[in-house]
This record gives structure tokens, sequence and C-alpha cells, in this order.
């Protein structure tokens, strides 16, 4: 590609995601002028923390996963000398230990942004929302020992015998949770945990309707909730399939649920993503077309 015109449209995306940027920050300009809108800033900042949290969740399962495999491979070609030095294996242990305390730590620091709609929708008190809390928390440990016990044993998470550890952990885990919250509330939570995928969407509208004269109610977002997950693709039947949702009949869906000025703001909102899903893909092309060589 010339190098003059690589130049120009390095320039042009540039000033396209300073325009996109500068306008973004005016119209969070005007939303500051309220007080309330102290509130959305938070909930911004949370939803930032939980992206960095689920950063570190893949992070920290693919050195947990490399170590495992490094171990065992380290132990099959040195035979049993490998093992035979206590302070080695020590430091190993402990560096697994804390990058996993860490990982857990930040992980349930993130539950109330992530799952902070459900205790509101179910009325948690604030021992109940703790107690739910540690059986997330707990949840998660289990996926993670799942997916250590078939690095060590070399299977696939698929294979007979761990599947039947996950069953059994996923079990204990469920019955726990179904007794904390009754057969309503534990409901709610299966069909919250299969919605996940779409959950930002409503978080996002919410935060958009908080400050006017419209803000989005607890029974219509539960409503929204499942509007959005029944215009979607599902995975094994059930679970929301990200990046899926089809917006004409989700937006179509939503008048008998929400006011005008509600469906309004929902249409703004998709306007905005497929705006987001635009400067991405343009930006990913003009980086690719970069790198290409030239003829």
């Amino acid at each position: 590609m010339n190098r003059r015109v690589l130049r120009f449209i390095i320039v042009a995306a540039g000033a396209a995601l300073a325009i996109a940027f500068a306008f973004r920050q005016w119209q969070e300009a005007k939303r500051m002028a309220a007080a309330s809108e102290q509130r959305r800033i938070l909930r911004i900042d949370m939803q930032r923390q939980l992206s960095a949290a689920e950063e570190s969740l893949h992070e920290a399962r693919l050195q947990a996963a490399d170590l495992d495999r490094e171990l065992k491979t380290a132990g099959a070609q040195a035979g049993p000398a490998a093992g035979a030095d206590p302070q080695s294996e020590s430091a190993r242990a402990g560096a697994t230990a804390a990058l996993h305390a860490r990982y857990m730590k930040a992980y349930r620091d993130n539950l109330g942004v992530q799952w902070g709609l459900l205790f509101r929708l179910l009325g948690l008190s604030q021992d109940q929302t703790e107690k739910l809390k540690d059986l997330l928390v707990q949840r998660e440990e289990n996926d993670i020992t799942v997916q250590q016990a078939a690095n060590r044993r070399g299977l696939d998470e698929s294979s007979p015998e761990i599947q039947a550890l996950d069953d059994e952990l996923d079990r204990e885990n469920k019955a726990a949770i179904a007794a904390l919250l009754g057969p309503q509330g534990y409901a709610q939570f299966r069909d919250y945990y299969h919605d996940r995928a779409i959950l930002p969407i409503v978080s996002d509208l919410a935060g958009e309707l908080y400050s006017t004269d419209n803000p989005l109610s607890a029974p219509q977002a539960q409503q929204l909730i499942g509007i959005l997950a029944g215009s979607s693709d599902k995975k094994n039947g059930s679970t929301v399939v990200k990046g899926t949702l089809n917006w004409d009949e989700a937006i179509a869906g939503a008048q008998a649920s929400l006011s005008q000025p509600q469906v309004e703001a929902l249409a703004a909102l998709r306007s905005q993503y497929d705006t987001d899903q635009q400067l991405t893909a343009f930006t990913k092309n003009l980086i690719e077309s970069a790198a290409a060589p030239g003829p």
C-alpha cells in the first residue's frame, strides 16, 4: 500500500475516533450536570472493574493450566527425583496459592456488579446477599477445581470422569443456593444465570434512564431481561449466546412493557451499540490493512 495513502487512512481513522470520543465526552458532560449522575459514574467504574476482573480470570486460568502442564511434563521427564526438592515444590505451591487468592478476592469484590440487579430483584437482605456471594465464589472455585483436575489427569473436561466430578460439585452448590433462596428465588437465579449475556444492555438502559422522569423499575427490568433473552439465540436451549440479539424483535416486544420514552432510549442505546461495533470493525480493518505487505 502507498505510504501516503496509508498515512491518510491512519489520520482519517484517528480523526473519526477523536470525533466519536469528543461526542461521547460532550454527552457525558451534559449528564454530569445532575447530581444523581454521580451514581451512573460509579456504575461505569464498577463495570470497568468487572472487566478487569474477567481479564484476570482468563489470565489466572491460563497460568494455572500452564503450571499444571509444566509440572506434569517435568515429573514425567525427570522421574522420581524431580519431586525431591521440597523447597522448589513449596515455592511453586506458594506462587500458585497467591495467584489463586488474588483472583478469588477480585472475583468476590465484583459480584455486586455482576449480580447486583438480581440481588435487588430478589429483595435479599444484607445477610442473604453475603451468603449468596459465598456460594457464587464456591461455584467459581468448583469450576477451577474441575479445570485443574482435567489438566492434571490429561483429560478433556467433557470426559466421563471429569464430568462426574463437575456434576457432583455443581449439584451440591445448586442445592445450597436453592435452600437459601427458596423455589421461586432459585428459579429467578437460574434464569438470570442463563441470561447473563444480555444483562449489560439492561444495566446500561437503567443507567441512561436513572436521572430522567422515566426510570426503569425492577419489574420492568425483569420483563426486559425476558424480552431480550427471547430475542436471542440460545446454547443448549437455555443459555443466551452473546452478540445474537435481534434488536428489531426486542424493541418491538418491549413496547408492551416500557413507556414510549423508555423504548426510545432503548432504540438510542441500540444505535450506540451499533456505532461502537462499527468503530471497532473499522479500526480492526485499518490495522489489518496497515500490517498487510504491499504489492
